[in-house]
């Protein structure tokens, strides 16, 4: 999450860049303003790929987080819950399920639901 703050960031902030008409209306003074020459897109790639190797490498010197607990299915199941539920936040996973029964089928009195068919499969609308 931290990665794509910082590119939102960096993108809000070059947005903004080509509507400052002079240093006194700079909305981040205390940052000064971007002077780069050049390809100023692949100095960000660079600096986010330096990044990522960092993080990448500190990562894996570091121990474990967790280690799961093979014993039986239930107690496995135990062990990984917490990483289970810190994935699902990082995936942004985070409203239940809906429960449904089956899927609706599209169809009008003139036109039927299945849009094709061949000798392993129908398609529905």
């Amino acid at each position: 999450m931290r990665i794509a703050s910082m590119l939102l960031a960096a993108a809000m902030v070059l947005t903004a860049l080509p509507s400052i008409a002079s240093a006194d209306d700079f909305p981040f003074k205390e940052a000064g303003q971007l002077t780069w020459e050049g390809d100023i897109a692949s100095r960000m790639i660079d600096g986010i790929d330096r990044f990522l190797l960092r993080k990448t490498e500190s990562s894996q010197a570091s121990p474990r987080r967790w280690r799961p607990d093979r014993s039986s299915p239930e107690a496995l199941a135990a062990s990984v819950r917490t990483a289970r539920e810190e994935l699902a936040h990082l995936l942004g996973v985070r409203d239940d399920r809906v429960p449904f029964s089956d899927l609706p089928l599209v169809a009008t009195a003139g036109q039927s639901a299945k849009v094709g068919e061949s000798e392993r499969v129908a398609i529905y609308r």
